[in-house]
């Protein structure tokens, strides 16, 4: 139920090496720093918070939402004509400035990006689809249904991505990985036995856990700063491979509504 959904603007020579430099459209809610969670709570389901449209570079989320949050993303590529392309940054360009309401339930960031969408394209109205409630990931499957989406890329969090390379260590890896890091005594020196693809592998399993974790006082930086010297005294690259794709995405799930009968015995 919960998510976010943006969009992103890609120039034409960017490709897979340089992607995170595009820049991204975002609604979002303005919170006030002195409200409470539960405040923040009330305030937005009530529409008691202004909703502003940023423009940000796409490495900013990122680091937000799949570093700092933890959030897996998926990336929707739609096939827009150029002069789609033209008509939806001018409209962006002309609600930057404009304040909304922002309500959690209805008029929420997939609400403003279908918005968005509906300018540039053929009726019917995407918007027109939601009257109760809007969720992101029933909006993701709009753009799918009218078939303007000619790819979908996958992109872990960081801690999907720890989860998947310390599992492929092995259990002696993974005490070594606790113990540089987190343990009292961070000498490298334990990892002495190891051959060099082996030591490879536990330091940058290592690194992934120290930045993950809240080590007390300057404890990180020097933990991090050693991990990384070590690190680099060894070859390039490693066996680690990359997290696998889901085998199935989050729009291909059941609908946000649905009501089951079940017996049991």
């Amino acid at each position: 139920m919960f998510g976010h959904t943006l969009l992103r603007l890609d120039q034409r020579d960017q490709n897979d090496s340089n992607r995170i430099l595009a820049y991204t459209v975002n609604y979002a809610a303005q919170k006030l720093p002195e409200d409470s969670e539960l405040v923040f709570v009330y305030r937005g389901l009530v529409g008691g918070y202004p909703g502003d449209t940023t423009i940000l570079p796409y490495y900013m989320k990122l680091k937000e939402y799949s570093d700092i949050e933890s959030r897996d993303i998926w990336e929707y590529k739609l096939e827009l004509t150029q002069e789609q392309t033209d008509q939806l940054v001018r409209h962006i360009w002309e609600i930057q400035s404009v304040q909304f309401d922002y309500y959690f339930f209805t008029e929420n960031c997939s609400y403003r990006v279908l918005g968005m969408l509906d300018v540039v394209l053929p009726k019917p109205r995407m918007l027109e689809q939601f009257n109760l409630y809007t969720i992101p990931i029933d909006t993701v499957r709009l753009p799918l249904e009218k078939g303007i989406v000619s790819d979908i890329a996958y992109r872990p969090s960081v801690v999907t991505r720890f989860w998947h390379q310390l599992n492929e260590l092995t259990d002696e890896q993974k005490k070594l990985v606790y113990h540089i890091v987190a343990g009292p005594d961070t000498n490298l020196d334990a990892l002495d036995h190891l051959d060099e693809e082996s030591r490879i592998n536990v330091l940058e399993v290592a690194y992934q856990y120290s930045r993950l974790i809240s080590l007390p006082g300057r404890k990180a930086a020097t933990v991090s700063y050693n991990l990384l010297r070590a690190r680099q005294k060894l070859a390039a690259g490693s066996n680690l491979t990359p997290v696998p794709i889901p085998k199935k995405r989050d729009d291909q799930g059941h609908r946000s509504s649905q009501v089951r009968l079940e017996k049991g015995s």
